[in-house]
Order: structure tokens, then C-alpha cells, then sequence
């Protein structure tokens, strides 16, 4: 049916798509880089980069250049990385207002560890 001047064929406008920054960031990450003599994701470069900003309080990047962590830098970063990972970060704060991180490592039964 032929619409009026002026008149939308669409009145509701097009759905809102609130998403679509991380879709285009997860494409982006998808796509490979040389890294010696092969390819590699950048998702798994940056995913390592992080593991090790996170175990050592710097990173080296593929060029090799380092960048080395503030000690409250890489305690918001480690509360970050945890609260994303795991929906929240097991941490509580001590006395002089530092960060100390609580890790809640499931040990083994004695009665399971041997089946």
C-alpha cells in the first residue's frame, strides 16, 4: 500500500541494536597477527598480555617494548579481570585501606582425591 508525502514506511524506526560496539571489538579480535614466523589472534595476544600484567605486574608487548604497572594499577586491573571472569572479585580490604585479594581454592576431599 502507497504511503503519503511524508509518511514513514517504517513509524517504529529501525530496533536498537545495543550491542553493536562489541560485535564489530569481537570482529576486530578475531582477526590474526603476525607474531614470529606464524599468525596468532589478536584475542589470544591480548589474552596473554593480561595473564601476564595480572602474574608478573608488567607486560611485553610483541615488539618487545615493556610497560611495568603502579601497584594500584595493577590491583584495579586484577579486580577488573576477576569481577569480569568470575561476576565478582573475591577481595576484601584491610586495615591501612590496601587491597588484599582472597582466593577461595576448592580443595579436594580426602576421600575424593584418590578415585
Amino acid at each position: 500500500m502507497p504511503y503519503q508525502p511524508g509518511q514513514s514506511g517504517n513509524p517504529t524506526g529501525r530496533p536498537p541494536n545495543p550491542r553493536a560496539l562489541s560485535r564489530l571489538i569481537e570482529k576486530a579480535l578475531n582477526r590474526t597477527v603476525p607474531l614470529g614466523d606464524k599468525r596468532i589472534a589478536r584475542k589470544r595476544v591480548m589474552a596473554n598480555l593480561l595473564a601476564e600484567a595480572v602474574s608478573t605486574g608488567k607486560v611485553t608487548f610483541p615488539d618487545g617494548r615493556e610497560m611495568v604497572f603502579h601497584p594500584d594499577e595493577w590491583e584495579s586491573l586484577v579486580f577488573r579481570l576477576l569481577t569480569h571472569v568470575e561476576g565478582s572479585a573475591p577481595v576484601d580490604v584491610n586495615v591501612r585501606g590496601s587491597l588484599l585479594l582472597i582466593w577461595d581454592i576448592p580443595v579436594p576431599h580426602p576421600d575424593e582425591s584418590q578415585s
